[in-house]
């Protein structure tokens, strides 16, 4: 598999039902620049909090790391 030297950020539910968790783990573990792996135990594909503060403040902690001041 090709991998890309990008800095990533993988969100993943551990109750997620259309990307079996152990899934996004596997990429979490493949990516070469893994920034955070955001494991949100019995959290499902679409459940609130993947929209919500949680999510959206590891997305800034990613932005805040790659984006210079």
């Amino acid at each position: 598999p090709l991998a890309a030297d990008i800095p990533v950020l993988v969100v993943h539910g551990t109750a997620d039902d259309v990307v079996p968790s152990v899934m996004s783990a596997q990429v979490a573990r493949a990516a070469r620049d893994l920034r955070e792996e955001l494991r949100l135990d019995g959290v499902g594909h679409n459940d609130a909090v993947m929209f919500g503060p949680v999510v959206a403040q590891a997305v800034a902690r990613l932005v805040d790391e790659v984006v210079p001041a």
